[in-house]
């Protein structure tokens, strides 16, 4: 197909022309051209209307934009204001009248209104204190008329109540009248709402009074039975104390539907089961309330009863190791900086083959300075191995738990300990995390598991 013969779709050439006013526009200014920016609504609604997918209203199946149309044409207009003109003519011919009320048709079906218009039609009717009805017209009278109208059309028909001097007065005391009503009857409805709201209550007290009574008679029962068995055995209650029991609730509490004892009479036995089910409810309610309230002081109580435990633990711990300290021998250990002998050392070399131990003196003093063991950075470690490398920090008794279960320890280049300046503890360069130490009784690798949900 040649381009001389290729036809664009109307719809295609209107939204290309649409674009390039509204780019005209965007860069010569809005002073440079008169038409309107493009819409980009608007031809969303367009594409879419045309496909069948009206939105209604503004925006209907013919593609024809609605929203901006005027409620009334000017011919309705015009027939409105006909019509107007007929009921003030009827209006002044009343004047002589002395017979009311008086209906008339005064506007004829030619004379059509549409719904806009008899609104406004109506309204200006009732402003002069009369009344007025529609009559649809049947097809010899649609036919009489001569309009070429295929929708409805109504004969509208006047009606004056009082002479049309006195219409408004009269409008307007009827209209007195009916909010004096109004208000009568509103008063009695109130007096009624509150008479039924006493009666209501006096039917709640009731069934209130015969549901305690039933509770109190069952306790009693419940209470006989268990000592009746207690001093009896196993035998249960008999026949002549529950009737007794059911005597003295008859007594007692109102009647169910058909008795005349209460306040309020007669109970329904269907109303007393609703009220029965509805204390039910607000039971439920206050045992969940005691229960929560209990739970937290208990858990509460038994938190404060951990934190004792564990200080006192805290504080066996500290009297244990200050009773080690005290009786521990110095042979064991020998500084390797002062060559002094202690009896914990404060830091112990972490390099591959190295042995080499501090006190606590030398580590905050040698080690805290350079972070690196003076023995292996001589080349003159124990055991007779010197190291051709640059031994890692120092820390104190600590391994790294991955590299040690894994078997790694470290090596040539081995990655260096970051310690933790509260417990002289850390993790090394290989482990996935710096969070843990001693301090919170983890180690890294058990911190990096709880991580991702691995938990031992």
């Amino acid at each position: 197909m040649s381009k001389k013969n290729l036809k664009v779709p109307s719809w295609v050439a209107a939204s290309l022309l649409k674009k390039a006013v509204y780019s005209s526009t965007r860069i010569l200014g809005p002073s440079s051209i008169t038409t309107k920016p493009f819409n980009r609504v608007k031809c969303k609604r367009h594409i879419f209307t045309m496909f069948g997918f009206g939105f209604g209203s503004a925006w209907d199946g013919d593609r024809v934009d609605r929203g901006t149309w005027a409620a009334k044409s000017a011919a309705a207009e015009r027939r409105e204001e006909e019509a107007k003109q007929l009921f003030n003519a009827f209006l002044i011919r009343c004047h002589s009248l002395t017979d009311f009320p008086v209906t008339e048709e005064v506007v004829p079906a030619k004379v059509h209104l549409t719904e806009a218009s008899w609104k406004d039609f109506r309204k200006h009717v009732i402003a002069n204190g009369c009344s007025c009805k529609r009559r649809q017209a049947d097809r010899s009278e649609k036919e009489a008329t001569g309009d070429k109208r295929q929708g409805k059309m109504y004969f509208i028909a006047i009606t004056v109540p009082v002479h049309p001097a006195r219409a408004v007065e009269v409008q307007a005391a009827n209209k007195n009248k009916a909010a004096a009503a109004q208000a009568v009857r509103k008063e009695r409805e109130a007096k009624a709402a509150e008479v039924k709201a006493e009666q209501e209550a006096e039917r709640t007290a009731a069934m209130q009074t015969q549901y305690e009574a039933i509770v109190a008679q069952n306790k009693r029962q419940a209470e006989a039975g268990a000592g009746a068995s207690a001093s009896e055995g196993t035998t249960p209650i008999s026949k002549r104390m529950r009737e007794a029991g059911g005597e003295a609730l008859r007594s007692a509490a109102p009647t169910v539907a058909g008795g005349g004892k209460g306040a309020a009479g007669a109970v329904d036995a269907v109303a007393m089961i609703q009220h029965v089910e509805a204390q039910y409810q607000e039971d439920l309610k206050r045992i969940e309330a005691t229960i929560q309230a209990e739970r937290r002081q208990l858990l509460g109580a038994l938190e404060e009863k951990k934190q004792q435990q564990e200080a006192a633990a805290r504080e066996e711990r500290d009297r244990v190791k200050a009773v080690v300290l005290r009786d521990a021998g110095t042979s064991h250990h020998r500084c390797s900086v002062c060559q002094q002998a202690c009896k914990v050392p404060a830091a112990g070399c972490v390099g591959r083959g190295c042995k080499a131990e501090v006190c606590a003196d030398c580590l905050m003093r040698v080690v805290d300075a350079t972070c690196k063991c003076i023995v292996c950075a001589t080349g003159k470690g124990e055991g007779g191995s010197p190291h051709q490398h640059m031994a890692p920090k120092v820390v104190q008794n600590f391994l790294c738990t991955s590299c040690d279960n894994n078997g790694k320890g470290v090596g040539k280049n081995g990655n260096l300990f970051q310690r933790c300046h509260r417990c002289g503890e850390g993790l090394c360069d290989r482990c996935e995390t710096k969070e843990g130490c001693m301090c919170n009784g983890k180690t890294g690798m058990q911190i990096f598991r709880e991580q991702f949900g691995f938990y031992d």
